[in-house]
């Protein structure tokens, strides 16, 4: 099966192949025993972190002028700062609403 079917209108052309009952067991047997061991690796790890932190940021500034961010990529960027300098009690609004 090729990915990009899965993406197609009316959904993939063929049945699950024989055998991935087994493939799926298999994979998940271990998955809930090995689930803190792998969130560590990811969260803590050195080459994860390396290889994530401070890639692909965006300023305020940027993200307003080239449109497009809305949501958490706003408040990501720092927006939110600005609605608890200007409007103090819209800003707790605000949070209370995204809560």
């Amino acid at each position: 099966m090729h990915p990009p079917s899965w993406f197609r209108i009316g959904g993939i052309p063929l049945d699950l192949p024989d055998g991935w009952e087994q493939k799926v067991a298999a994979f998940t047997h271990d998955f809930s025993k090995r689930i803190d061991e792998l969130d560590q690796m990811l969260t803590d790890g050195p080459i994860f972190r390396v290889r994530t932190e401070g890639v692909g940021t965006v300023s305020l500034d940027d993200a307003l002028d080239w449109g497009g961010f809305s949501g958490p990529n706003l408040r990501a960027c720092g927006l939110i700062g600005i609605y608890v300098a200007a409007c103090p009690i819209a800003a707790t609004i605000i949070l209370i609403l995204m809560w």
